[in-house]
């Protein structure tokens, strides 16, 4: 995810240099269940700075390389 939306803000003039992403897992029966991911822009941006960043986490090759099983949970905290 980070590097997602570090190659596209960079080729888009979006600073993502401050940008901390926090993870966590829940567990089921059959193991892992859901990654929840908090991620926390520090800085002011704009809905179209906003929609870029939500766009690469949500079509990050990694997440889509995780079981369809596994829920995956992300939280954004933008900067007023």
């Amino acid at each position: 995810m980070a590097s997602m939306m570090a190659f596209l803000g960079a080729r888009r003039g979006i600073k993502t240099e401050d940008i901390s992403i926090e993870a966590g897992y829940e567990e089921g029966n059959s193991g892992i269940s859901a990654l929840n991911f908090n991620i926390t822009v520090p800085h002011p941006t704009t809905a179209a700075e906003r929609a870029v960043l939500e766009a690469a986490v949500k079509n990050c090759p990694v997440g889509a390389a995780i079981a369809p099983t596994v829920s995956k949970n992300v939280s954004w905290n933008w900067a007023d």
